[in-house]
Order: C-alpha cells, then sequence, then structure tokens
C-alpha cells in the first residue's frame, strides 16, 4: 500500500542506510549507502496484492444448507512447486466473516515463520444456532467430514493437516471413520474429549460426573453405556456409543498442542455448575465443562443444555427416579441393558444397527465426556504426542514468549482460547515456529 513514488527509509545503522523506491513498474530498488556513496544497487520485480490472493479457499458451508461468505478460490502465488500441502480447518462458532480472519491471520504467520507449502483455509458451517449451541454444530462436524473428505484427500502432495477447536473433530473423524491420509496433524485447543485418543485416560474427572449421578453405579451412567455392549455380538453398533478410543488411529499422526490456561476448555473446581460458573469478562469460560455436564439436562438448565440421554435420569409417573440409587447396586450389567438408569432417547440409541453418522449424533448431543478436553491435557505414548503448550510455565517442553505478554484482564498470562489468532505475532511467534518444526514445513 506504499505510493509508487515514495522512498522508504528502513533503518541506518553505522553510517549504513537501506531505502526502497516503489516504481509504477512494479519493480523494488534497494539502495545500500554509506554516507551518499551508494555502494550496491538491488532490483526485483514485485506485485502488490491481498493476502486472499496468497492461497487457497475451500467454502464447504452450502452442505449444511449455509450460502454465505468468500468462494471456493484456488491461487498460485510463486513459482516453487511445493511438494506439501497445509490444510487449516477453524473451530466451533465462526462466522464466514470470521473464517476469512483466521485464514487471512494463521497464512501469514505460517508464511512469516518459514512454511513453504501451498496453503488450503477450510470454512465449514460451525455456527448452527447460539453461541452455546455447542452440541448440534459437534454433531454437524461429523456430518461435515463424510462430505468434504474425498476433496481433502485430492489435495496434491503430501498433506499436513491443522485445526482448531472443534475444528479438530472434523478432521479426526476424517482420519479415524474415512482413512484420510496426512503425514502430520496438528491438533491445537482440541475440544475432543481426551479419552477419544487416547484409552489409557481410564480416570474420570470427578468434575465430570453430574452431581445426581454420583451416587449411581458407574456402569449405570450413558457415559458408560456402551462398555456392556463390548463383548456381544460384531453386529451390536451400541458398544459404539462411547468417546473412549473414539480416534485411536488419530494418535500416530498428531502432534497436540495444548494449553493449560485455556479458559473455554478449562474445568471447574467441582461439578456444582451452573451457566453462571467462572464467569469473569467471558462467557466463554468454562464452555466445554458446562457443555458436557448439561447434556440430557434439558429444559431447566439454560444454555446449552440438550434432551439426549446424557445425565437425565428417567422418571416415574410420580416424577421420582425409576430405578432409585438404593436398587440400582443390585442390578446386574444385563438388567442395566434392558432398564437404564438414564433416560434412553432419543430411541436411534437403542438399536443394534447404528449409522457412523447418527453414533456421532449421539455422542456429540447425548454421551457426557468423563475425561477433560485435549486441549488442555498431554496424552498418548507416541513421543511425537509428548510436546506440549504448557503456556502457564513457560518451561522448555512448552512454548517460549521472548516478548511477554498482552495484559489482559482477569485472565493474567494465561494462554487462551483462541490466542493463537487474537494476540499479536510479536507475542506468540515461537508458537507458529513449533508448528512448522513439527510439521516439518520449511
Amino acid at each position: 500500500e506504499i505510493p509508487y513514488d515514495m522512498l522508504v527509509q528502513f533503518s541506518q545503522n553505522s553510517g549504513v542506510m537501506i531505502c526502497e523506491a516503489l516504481k509504477p513498474n512494479r519493480t523494488i530498488y534497494v539502495d545500500i549507502k554509506f554516507g551518499d556513496e551508494v555502494l550496491y544497487t538491488y532490483t526485483a520485480p514485485m506485485d502488490i496484492l491481498s493476502v486472499k490472493d496468497m492461497y487457497n479457499w475451500y467454502n464447504f458451508r452450502s452442505f449444511s444448507g449455509d450460502n454465505s461468505g468468500r468462494g471456493t478460490e484456488f491461487h498460485t502465488m510463486w513459482d516453487e512447486d511445493y511438494d506439501k500441502s497445509l490444510i487449516f480447518l477453524h473451530g466451533a462458532n465462526v462466522s464466514s466473516a470470521d473464517a476469512e480472519k483466521w485464514g487471512d491471520v494463521i497464512f501469514k504467520r505460517m508464511w512469516l515463520s518459514g512454511m513453504r507449502a501451498r496453503f488450503y483455509n477450510v470454512d465449514w458451517k460451525s455456527d448452527i444456532g447460539s453461541s452455546a449451541n455447542y452440541h448440534e454444530n459437534a454433531s454437524n462436524a461429523f456430518v461435515v467430514a463424510s462430505q468434504i473428505v474425498s476433496t481433502i484427500d485430492s489435495i496434491p502432495g503430501e498433506k499436513i493437516i491443522m485445526a482448531h477447536s472443534l475444528g479438530n473433530m472434523v478432521v479426526s473423524s476424517m482420519i479415524q471413520d474415512y482413512g484420510l491420509e496426512v503425514s502430520k496433524y496438528l491438533m491445537c485447543n482440541s475440544a475432543v474429549p481426551a479419552e477419544a485418543y487416547d484409552t489409557s485416560l481410564s480416570l474420570r474427572a470427578p468434575q465430570l460426573v453430574h452431581p445426581d449421578w454420583e451416587e449411581y453405579p458407574t456402569n449405570s451412567w450413558a457415559a458408560s453405556w456402551h462398555k456392556l455392549f463390548k463383548d456381544d455380538h460384531t453386529n451390536d453398533d451400541r458398544k459404539h456409543l462411547g468417546w473412549s478410543g473414539r480416534f485411536a488411529n488419530v494418535i500416530p499422526y498428531a502432534v497436540n498442542f495444548y494449553s493449560t490456561g485455556d479458559e473455554v476448555l478449562e474445568l471447574a473446581i467441582d461439578n456444582d455448575v451452573n451457566i453462571f460458573t467462572g464467569i469473569t469478562s467471558s462467557f466463554a469460560h468454562h464452555a466445554w465443562h458446562k457443555q458436557e455436564l448439561f447434556k440430557g439436562r434439558g429444559i431447566g438448565v439454560g444454555a446449552g443444555a440438550t434432551d439426549w440421554s446424557g445425565w437425565n435420569i428417567e422418571e416415574n409417573l410420580f416424577g421420582e427416579n425409576k430405578i432409585s440409587i438404593e436398587e440400582s447396586w443390585t442390578m446386574s450389567d444385563a438388567d442395566f441393558k434392558t432398564n437404564t438408569v438414564f433416560y434412553c432417547y432419543p430411541s436411534s440409541m437403542n438399536v443394534t444397527n447404528i449409522s457412523l453418522l447418527v453414533r456421532g449424533a449421539h455422542l456429540a448431543q447425548g454421551i457426557p465426556a468423563l475425561t477433560p478436553a485435549a486441549g488442555i491435557v498431554p496424552f498418548g505414548g507416541n513421543p511425537m504426542m509428548d510436546f506440549m503448550v504448557n503456556v502457564n510455565e513457560n518451561n522448555s517442553s512448552g512454548v517460549e514468549r521472548p516478548n511477554g505478554w498482552p495484559s489482559k484482564p482477569s485472565y493474567y498470562d494465561q494462554w487462551l482460547h483462541s490466542d493463537i489468532k487474537d494476540v499479536s505475532y510479536f507475542f506468540n511467534f515461537k508458537f507458529y515456529e513449533k508448528l512448522i518444526e513439527k510439521g516439518n514445513l520449511r
């Protein structure tokens, strides 16, 4: 945006001055001077373009009935014939306009950090309903994965894929369910239960067990119901209605960039959670925790609840629990298969033949997670998975912050959920250098 005839002084040190002049013929001139003497003149052709004309864009919103946003476009900016492609997917509650901001920022910062690959930004429908409508957007993530995987698979060259927040549900499903081949998967602030990747995370987080269920046996919970069918006939799909190991095949490709300071994924100190819990300067605080505890709680909880199984206890005609706590401890696994404590809804949950997308809908809207989100914890035995973003301690295994961190009311020096975009490159450039390193994108 510099006028063509403007002379710009960039630096002056020890008598050496470097200047650039932009001429109408789109040639850049660099003069290196000592005093008034020109030591060297360098010229190079140049062009001035919008950043949007420097990378590729896929708009998949139309698959979800939304025709808004920038259309699909492909751009070749450099003569280099790259043999790698980086594909990025945004997270939940991102409008078409916000998707452009995400694409522009991620591309510019990856390029500044040394990325030498074709860049593709993927815009998908993740803003169904209000910002509290996480569950339906999570359900749609499974649908989107089935719709776009063939297009993503056709992108040329070695594929490195990167996602933020709920975008990781789309990517994980493409790899696990449809065999998308990638060389690296860069997970950023993943809003997916950690147990979905690592089955060794068997210890549940007590904050994620609803208070009404603490005294019921664990095998009566909707979150555990799938285990009752694991040894049954192979055609009984109820064994797949659980988060544990749902994306186990993803681990060999994944690098988990997590933050212990992520306010969206952070768990509250206990399970006494309501819609106002933790709200300080952001309504997003503890949002993931709430949406897991509110599954099945329906009317009366407020924003972020569903009426799908979850933590909903089925009642009798008198408004009492159909199965009491005392009675539940006398029941066997066989009893719980046919007589659930939780309200088994909708009916598609209790059939033997459940399609892949219906399973995804039940996980998203009716099966609570029992472990924290992958975006706040380390997991997995693969050495590549040992890397972490430990932004609170800034230790050697995390991302360095050599320029400090901007002041943020209520959250101090925490690395928040969307700080990869919201915080300037001056502060978080080391994070992008780690992305380049782990993705082998130089």
